[in-house]
Protein backbone atom coordinates (compact mmCIF):
# COMPACT_ATOMS: atom_id res chain seq x y z
CA UNK A 1 0.00 0.00 0.00
CA UNK A 2 2.95 2.33 0.61
CA UNK A 3 4.10 1.92 -3.01
CA UNK A 4 0.59 2.70 -4.25
CA UNK A 5 0.43 5.79 -2.06
CA UNK A 6 3.81 7.01 -3.34
CA UNK A 7 2.75 6.38 -6.94
CA UNK A 8 -0.48 8.33 -6.40
CA UNK A 9 1.26 11.30 -4.78
CA UNK A 10 3.82 11.37 -7.62
CA UNK A 11 1.13 11.20 -10.30
CA UNK A 12 -0.87 14.03 -8.73
CA UNK A 13 2.27 16.14 -8.24
CA UNK A 14 3.09 15.74 -11.94
CA UNK A 15 -0.42 16.42 -13.21
CA UNK A 16 -1.25 19.20 -10.75
CA UNK A 17 1.96 20.99 -9.66
CA UNK A 18 -0.10 23.60 -7.80
CA UNK A 19 -1.41 20.96 -5.34
CA UNK A 20 0.34 20.76 -1.96
CA UNK A 21 -0.05 18.37 0.97
CA UNK A 22 -1.37 15.60 -1.29
CA UNK A 23 -2.72 12.78 0.86
CA UNK A 24 -4.42 9.47 0.14
CA UNK A 25 -7.37 9.34 2.53
CA UNK A 26 -8.91 5.99 1.63
CA UNK A 27 -8.03 2.86 -0.34
CA UNK A 28 -10.47 0.37 -1.86
CA UNK A 29 -8.14 -2.49 -2.74
CA UNK A 30 -9.09 -5.31 -5.10
CA UNK A 31 -11.73 -3.15 -6.75
CA UNK A 32 -12.23 -3.62 -10.47
CA UNK A 33 -8.84 -5.30 -10.88
CA UNK A 34 -6.86 -2.66 -9.02
CA UNK A 35 -7.19 -0.08 -6.26
CA UNK A 36 -9.50 2.92 -6.07
CA UNK A 37 -8.19 5.75 -3.91
CA UNK A 38 -9.68 8.97 -2.51
CA UNK A 39 -7.19 11.83 -2.52
CA UNK A 40 -7.17 15.17 -0.72
CA UNK A 41 -4.86 18.12 -1.28
CA UNK A 42 -4.37 21.80 -0.53
CA UNK A 43 -4.44 24.53 -3.13
CA UNK A 44 -3.79 28.12 -2.12
CA UNK A 45 -3.87 26.98 1.51
CA UNK A 46 -7.40 25.55 1.30
CA UNK A 47 -8.00 21.86 1.83
CA UNK A 48 -9.92 20.09 -0.92
CA UNK A 49 -10.98 16.50 -1.22
CA UNK A 50 -13.02 14.39 -3.54
CA UNK A 51 -10.33 13.48 -6.05
CA UNK A 52 -10.49 9.82 -7.05
CA UNK A 53 -7.93 7.76 -8.92
CA UNK A 54 -7.38 4.15 -9.91
CA UNK A 55 -4.12 2.23 -9.53
CA UNK A 56 -3.72 -0.75 -11.87
CA UNK A 57 -2.00 -4.02 -10.94
CA UNK A 58 1.20 -2.84 -12.62
CA UNK A 59 1.25 0.37 -10.56
CA UNK A 60 0.17 2.95 -13.13
CA UNK A 61 -2.18 5.64 -11.84
CA UNK A 62 -5.25 6.83 -13.71
CA UNK A 63 -6.51 10.17 -12.40
CA UNK A 64 -10.12 11.03 -13.15
CA UNK A 65 -10.45 14.68 -14.08
CA UNK A 66 -14.24 14.69 -13.90
CA UNK A 67 -17.02 12.67 -12.35
CA UNK A 68 -18.13 11.72 -15.86
CA UNK A 69 -14.74 10.06 -16.51
CA UNK A 70 -15.08 8.11 -13.26
CA UNK A 71 -18.62 6.97 -14.11
CA UNK A 72 -17.53 5.81 -17.58
CA UNK A 73 -14.60 3.92 -16.09
CA UNK A 74 -16.79 2.22 -13.47
CA UNK A 75 -19.40 1.36 -16.08
CA UNK A 76 -16.74 -0.23 -18.30
CA UNK A 77 -15.20 -2.17 -15.43
CA UNK A 78 -18.59 -3.32 -14.09
CA UNK A 79 -19.61 -4.69 -17.49
CA UNK A 80 -16.23 -6.22 -18.24
CA UNK A 81 -16.52 -9.66 -19.79
CA UNK A 82 -15.78 -12.49 -17.33
CA UNK A 83 -13.04 -13.85 -19.62
CA UNK A 84 -11.17 -10.55 -19.32
CA UNK A 85 -11.15 -11.01 -15.55
CA UNK A 86 -10.03 -14.64 -15.81
CA UNK A 87 -7.17 -13.82 -18.14
CA UNK A 88 -5.77 -11.05 -15.97
CA UNK A 89 -2.05 -11.42 -15.26
CA UNK A 90 -2.42 -12.56 -11.66
CA UNK A 91 -5.17 -15.13 -12.21
CA UNK A 92 -3.59 -16.52 -15.37
CA UNK A 93 -0.26 -17.11 -13.62
CA UNK A 94 -2.12 -18.92 -10.83
CA UNK A 95 -3.90 -21.14 -13.35
CA UNK A 96 -0.60 -22.02 -15.04
CA UNK A 97 1.00 -22.81 -11.68
CA UNK A 98 -1.95 -25.04 -10.72
CA UNK A 99 -1.82 -26.90 -14.05
CA UNK A 100 1.91 -27.55 -13.63
CA UNK A 101 1.43 -28.89 -10.10
CA UNK A 102 -1.37 -31.09 -11.40
CA UNK A 103 0.90 -32.35 -14.20
CA UNK A 104 3.60 -33.34 -11.71
CA UNK A 105 1.02 -35.09 -9.53
CA UNK A 106 -0.37 -37.06 -12.48
CA UNK A 107 3.14 -37.86 -13.71
CA UNK A 108 3.82 -39.47 -10.33
CA UNK A 109 1.43 -42.28 -11.22
CA UNK A 110 3.33 -43.15 -14.40
CA UNK A 111 6.91 -44.17 -15.10
CA UNK A 112 8.37 -40.91 -16.36
CA UNK A 113 11.96 -40.38 -17.26
CA UNK A 114 14.02 -38.73 -14.50
CA UNK A 115 14.99 -35.98 -16.94
CA UNK A 116 11.33 -35.19 -17.52
CA UNK A 117 10.81 -34.80 -13.76
CA UNK A 118 13.84 -32.55 -13.53
CA UNK A 119 12.63 -30.32 -16.36
CA UNK A 120 9.06 -30.22 -15.08
CA UNK A 121 10.30 -29.46 -11.56
CA UNK A 122 12.37 -26.55 -12.90
CA UNK A 123 9.39 -25.18 -14.81
CA UNK A 124 7.22 -25.42 -11.68
CA UNK A 125 9.92 -23.62 -9.69
CA UNK A 126 9.99 -20.78 -12.20
CA UNK A 127 6.18 -20.62 -12.24
CA UNK A 128 6.04 -20.60 -8.44
CA UNK A 129 8.63 -17.81 -8.32
CA UNK A 130 6.63 -15.78 -10.79
CA UNK A 131 3.29 -16.44 -9.10
CA UNK A 132 4.39 -15.85 -5.51
CA UNK A 133 7.25 -13.43 -5.92
CA UNK A 134 6.71 -11.22 -8.91
CA UNK A 135 5.65 -7.62 -8.62
CA UNK A 136 6.40 -5.06 -11.28
CA UNK A 137 8.37 -2.06 -10.21
CA UNK A 138 6.08 0.86 -9.41
CA UNK A 139 6.25 3.79 -11.79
Amino acid sequence: MIEEKNAIVSAYSLKYPEFTDINVDEFAQNSFGGTLAAVSYKINGQKNDGEICFVTEDGSVQIFGTTVELVRFLKYKATEHPLEKIFSRHILSGIIFFVLILAISIAGFFNFNDKAYTILGGVVGVAAGFFFGSKKEQK
